[in-house]
């Protein structure tokens, strides 16, 4: 089969290294537990992928390097 391109390949075919650094190897799972603060932002940690778990009294998300930034700078070193 060809893509639009005219190459041929299916559609699962595994994607090519492009010479960069894989991107998922920097995501990381961040567990925060639930604070006065991250109450405060929790609009801002849903805009991030976080998800609530009410048994637990945590936020879970992943995040790569630069939400993990965001989150520092918008939570305070306190909730790491």
């Amino acid at each position: 089969m060809k893509d639009a391109r005219g190459r041929c390949g299916s559609a699962m075919s595994a994607p090519r290294a492009s010479g960069t650094p894989s991107t998922a190897a920097a995501d990381r799972t961040v567990l925060l537990p639930g604070s006065p603060a991250t109450y405060a932002n929790r609009a801002f940690l849903n805009g991030l992928g976080f998800r609530w778990d009410p048994e637990g009294r945590r936020w879970h998300g992943t995040v790569n390097a630069e939400n993990a930034r965001s989150l520092r700078e918008q939570l305070g070193p306190e909730v790491w």
